[in-house]
C-alpha cells in the first residue's frame, strides 16, 4: 500500500520538478486535489471534513474532477505551451452525470499553478468550458506533443441515451504568434528545432529530414524554417 485513507482517487500524474505523485478525488459532497506521499493518511472517515485532511485545494460543492496531468518540459517538451502555464497542473471536471447544458460545477479543465513543494499558489482557473445545449462533458485528459488532449464522455446531443457512440476527442493547443518558435523566446533559430524534434519518437524523425538525405541536421532546419 502506496498511502491509506483515500475516497475515490479518479486521475493521477507525476509531476518531474518534484518527483511527486499529485491525485483527484471525488469525494461525497466535497472533492479533493492532493500531493500523495508514501505512507501517509489522507484521514477518509466517511465525512466531507475528512477529505480537507492533507488537500492542496478542495472543490465545495463537488465538481467530479476525473483527471489531471502537467504541463512540462519533461512531457514532450512542455506540450508546445508557453512557458508561464509550464508546471503547471490541468484537471478535467465533469460535474453532474449526463447533464444538459453548462454546469456551474463541471464541464471544463481547470489550471493550477503550485510552488516547488506542490502547495498552492493560484487556481483553479478555468481554461476551458461548455457553453453548448448537450450532454457534453470532460473526461480523459493527457498533455501532448502540441496541447492538452481531453474527450469527451458522452455524444453530445444525448438522442440515443447515454450509452450512445460518438463521444469525441479534442485538443486544446497554444496558437503561437510566431509560428515555429517552439520555445516561445521571440526568434525562430536552431532551438525551436531542436525542440520540435523532442515531440517525436525515432521512429518518426524521418519526418524531418526535409532533404531526404537520411540525417536529420541544420540543413533540415533551414527547409524546415522555410515552410
Amino acid at each position: 500500500v502506496y498511502a491509506y485513507g483515500l475516497r475515490n482517487p479518479f486521475g493521477g500524474a507525476w509531476r518531474a520538478s518534484d518527483g511527486k505523485l499529485y491525485e483527484v478525488e471525488n469525494g461525497p459532497n466535497v472533492d479533493r486535489f492532493a500531493q500523495v506521499n508514501r505512507g501517509e493518511d489522507y484521514g477518509w472517515d466517511g465525512s466531507n471534513s475528512s477529505m480537507q485532511i492533507n488537500a492542496i485545494y478542495n472543490w465545495n460543492p463537488a465538481s467530479a474532477p476525473i483527471n489531471i496531468t502537467f504541463a512540462q518540459n519533461e512531457t514532450f517538451a512542455g506540450s508546445q505551451l508557453p512557458a508561464d502555464m509550464l508546471d503547471h497542473a490541468f484537471v478535467s471536471q465533469s460535474g453532474v452525470t449526463y447533464a444538459s447544458g453548462p454546469q456551474r460545477t463541471g464541464k471544463r479543465i481547470t489550471e493550477f499553478a503550485l510552488d516547488a513543494d506542490g502547495s498552492l499558489l493560484s487556481g483553479p482557473e478555468s481554461l476551458i468550458e461548455y457553453v453548448g445545449s448537450g450532454r457534453f462533458t470532460v473526461a480523459a485528459l493527457a498533455a501532448g506533443p502540441d496541447g492538452l488532449y481531453f474527450s469527451s464522455l458522452y455524444e453530445d446531443s444525448g438522442n440515443a441515451g447515454p450509452v450512445a457512440p460518438g463521444a469525441k476527442i479534442y485538443r486544446v493547443r497554444y496558437i503561437n504568434p510566431i509560428q515555429g518558435d517552439y520555445d516561445i523566446d521571440g526568434d525562430i533559430d536552431a532551438q525551436d528545432f531542436s525542440k520540435w524534434l523532442s515531440t517525436y519518437n525515432s521512429n518518426l524523425l524521418l519526418a524531418a529530414d526535409g532533404d531526404q538525405n537520411g540525417v536529420v541536421d541544420q540543413a533540415d532546419f533551414s527547409i524546415w524554417r522555410s515552410l
